[in-house]
This record gives C-alpha cells, structure tokens and sequence, in this order.
C-alpha cells in the first residue's frame, strides 16, 4: 500500500472538517463559498476535491442525510409527515415525496408502513430491507423476549471531546479500517494509557443507509492528556454528545451486537414509552485489548440516545 503524502493528509483534514461542518449545522443552507474557505480552496477546486473524497457533490451529500434522517423520523416519531417535509427543508410534500421515493423506491407513507412489510412490494421491500440485512442479517423477528431481555439503565452523560477516525462501509470493514488508523496514531503519539476510554460511534441507521456509505467513528478519551483543538492527518476532534441515554451491557461477539439493537429497539423501546433523541447511538469498549480477549468474554455499552 503506497504511504499518503502530507498534502493527502491536509485534503483529509480539510475535508473531514467541512462533513463535520455540514452535519452539525444539516437545517441550515448550504454557502459553498464559506465552505471553500473553511477548507482552504477555491470554490472551483472545493466542489472537485469534496466530491473525488465522498463519492458526492455537496449538495447530494447534505439532501441525502436529511432524507435519511426523514427516514428514521418516520420510523420512530409520529410527527405527520407533512411536518417531517418541512424539517427537510420542502416547501410541499409533494417535493418530498418525490425525492424521498427516488432515494428508498416507496413514498414516505409507504415507508413509515414497512414494519407491515405486507403492504410492500417485493422490489419495494427489497430496497428498504438491504441495508438491514447487510448490518443485521437475518433474524428471527418474533425472538424470545425472556432469553432477550437485559437490563437497561437510564444515564445522563456529560458531552466529551474525542479523538477520532472515520471510515465509510459496512459496519464490521468500516470499524476495522476507522480503529487502524486509531491505534496507529495513538501509539505512535504515545498517547495510549490503562485509563483510556473506547467508543465506538455509528452515524448512520444501517436499516436505512447503503452498506457502502455508513460512516463509523472510532474514538478515543485520553483522560489523562487535554484534548487539542485539532489533530493530524486521518485523525480529529469531535465531540460524543452528553445527555439523556438507556444504556444496556452487551456480552459476548461484536458480531452478535446486532441482537442487543434489534431487543433495544424493536421491544424495549415500545415497552419503555421513551421516544429516540435525534443523535447517535454509540458503543463504549469495557476490554483492554479486544484484540486478545475470548468473544464470550468481550463486553461492550451500547448507548441509545433518549429525549
């Protein structure tokens, strides 16, 4: 593998903060000069340099996250879905309608059906179930709640600055390459201590996000070293947000985390009566070195973000 230029490394860092830009700040329209200057190139090279790095223009980068995030809202909130048109930044459902149907191949109402996935049909589902299959695999729906069952706590959780990677993919390629690049910073700062923390964010909703396009974030708290305003090459600062959480403690196989989510999800959400705060899930590693620990033995917190 041919080692990456410096310049390589500043157009990742560059680009890197204008996604983080973009997905804090998702409601606001998009000035494509501001984001050419905050990333140090004209707008000409902006738009060529951020495309050849996402696989997207800008534009289709920021319509496709907020279509993903209409998807998860018709999914787990009950707002109509006029009004999710709106937070999307539609003057009229009928807009929504059609880009949501050319991005998931059913209209919004159709798709917030799909959990009667009768009411589909069969190019209908596939679509919409792919990515599900990809990051869950088949599973038996109808699990046995009483061997599912875990317990859940309610914590409230300070925001924390994090060193982190990133890497697109599905979820198990996508965490390997993104801790790669971690572990080989970290070491190679001489940063790595008993006491630092793991966590592992998911930015994405693998039901509804293309296995090819997930974008993982490996994190590390380095509680005994302040965190800088910025870091090098594959490496940055981002912030895991604080707040309201259940947190539930999955043990065994990272493989099989995908159990733990759909329980969490699929029962102990509806039993809870809790409604999902508009954040990321994310994961905090409790084993030292996952690398020469037993599957059995690993032990992972899985965080769901409440309101």
């Amino acid at each position: 593998m041919c080692a990456v230029s410096e310049q390589q490394r500043v157009q990742q860092q560059r680009i890197m903060q204008v996604l983080q830009y973009l997905e804090q700040h998702l409601d606001e329209a998009i000035d494509v000069q501001k984001l050419a200057e905050f990333a140090c190139y004209s707008p000409y090279h902006f738009h060529r340099i951020f495309r050849v790095y996402t696989g997207e223009s800008v534009c289709g980068y920021r319509q496709r996250l907020l279509l993903e995030r209409a998807a998860k809202q018709l999914k787990f909130d009950g707002a109509p879905i006029t009004e999710i048109a709106l937070n999307c930044g539609y003057d009229n459902q009928s807009s929504f309608n059609k880009a949501f149907k050319k991005r998931f191949a059913c209209t919004p109402g159709e798709y917030r059906q799909s959990l009667n996935r009768e009411t589909l049909s069969r190019p209908q589902l596939n679509q919409i179930v792919s990515a599900e299959q990809h990051r869950r695999g088949v599973m038996n729906a109808k699990m046995d709640t009483a061997s599912r069952k875990l317990a859940v706590k309610i914590v409230e959780r300070v925001a924390l600055q994090l060193y982190c990677s990133r890497a697109l993919g599905d979820y198990q390629n996508a965490a390997s390459q993104a801790w790669s690049s971690m572990m080989r910073y970290a070491y190679g700062q001489k940063l790595m201590t008993p006491k630092v923390e793991m966590f592992g964010i998911c930015l994405d909703d693998p039901t509804v996000t293309e296995p090819n396009r997930i974008r993982y974030q490996a994190g590390l708290n380095l509680l005994s070293h302040p965190v800088p305003q910025s870091a090098q090459g594959e490496v940055f600062i981002s912030e895991l947000a604080g707040g309201r959480y259940a947190m539930a403690v999955h043990r065994g196989a990272y493989d099989n985390l995908n159990q733990t989510y759909e329980y969490l999800f699929s029962i102990w959400l509806e039993e809870s009566g809790e409604q999902l705060r508009d954040t990321p899930c994310f994961e905090r590693y409790l084993n030292r070195d996952p690398r020469r620990t037993k599957p059995e033995n690993l032990k992972t917190e899985i965080y769901i973000p409440l309101r």
